[in-house]
């Protein structure tokens, strides 16, 4: 973790460090791109008036054969000022072919900044955390949470991008149960970081390398935790297919966990479906 983070301070700094540069010297009009589309973290870009957005992730976790997925859809609230979306989570185990719904989170995002073509974007958040999932099978948090996130995003160049990201996480009365079938509840959080690094090869394909920590805690008993962290750096590329109706985007990425309790992500598929759907 401690090696995450000083090459993630690092990797920004630099970043910034030059992102004044490639501005001033790159004076002419820049190329469209998709920035908009990255797997792990999140970006600072609400969608525009009248533009939803669904987006699907699909992983898979070898130890324990699971399949995990989730269903993003992102709305507009009257402008790009305010934003709302819903992610219902899916995890299937082993050879179970039917998926159990996970606890669903419901967001609300205000485009607090909007730094135009160069400039910074800055899209605080405030998601509630609804105890749908079956806690008992490990799929759920028993318990009613909160989550808070600050993404900041910036076109450094023609040829790249960088997205950064703060995020916290606090349930309160996390359920858990024992091997003896004793169930118990304990507060619980999670405190963490992210930073993606986007290069804009052509309109249409992109290649990103994105690095996710967090500190935290677990139930373990009544009233009782022990500390947990997670470190994941992911290669990854996506690929965007424009319409008439609208703009579809396919990804693959390859997580790399960096930690002991970090998932061991075999394989991750992204793909996402932005439209118009009414007039603003």
């Amino acid at each position: 973790m401690t090696r995450l983070a000083v090459a993630l301070a690092a990797g920004t700094v630099l970043a910034l460090a030059a992102s004044h540069a490639a501005v001033a010297a790159d004076e002419g009009p820049w190329p469209e791109a998709i920035e908009d589309n990255s797997f792990l973290i999140e970006e600072a870009y609400n969608q525009d008036p009248g533009v939803v957005q669904w987006i699907v992730n699909v992983q898979y976790l070898e130890s324990g054969h699971v399949w995990q997925e989730s269903l993003t859809n992102e709305i507009p609230v009257g402008s790009r000022t305010h934003q709302l979306s819903y992610t219902l989570p899916f995890v299937s185990a082993g050879h179970d072919v039917d998926a159990s719904l996970g606890d669903v989170v419901l967001n609300y995002r205000w485009q607090a900044l909007d730094g135009g073509e160069r400039g910074w974007w800055v899209a605080p958040r405030a998601s509630l955390i609804l105890p749908t999932g079956d806690w008992r099978g490990g799929n759920g948090e028993g318990a009613t949470g909160f989550q808070v996130g600050l993404p900041l995003s910036r076109r450094l160049s023609r040829w790249f991008a960088l997205h950064l990201n703060a995020s916290g996480q606090f349930v309160p009365g996390t359920r858990g149960t024992t091997a003896g079938g004793h169930d118990f509840r304990a507060d619980t959080w999670l405190a963490g970081g992210a930073t993606s690094l986007v290069w804009l090869a052509t309109t249409h394909v992109n290649f990103m390398l994105e690095a996710v920590g967090a500190v935290g805690s677990e139930a373990v008993g009544d009233h009782r935790t022990r500390g947990t962290d997670l470190a994941l750096a992911s290669p990854s590329v996506r690929y965007a297919l424009d319409f008439k109706a609208g703009q579809l985007v396919l990804g693959a990425a390859a997580p790399i966990g960096l930690t002991a309790n970090s998932p061991d992500v075999s394989a991750f598929l992204y793909l996402s479906w932005e439209a118009p759907v009414w007039m603003p």
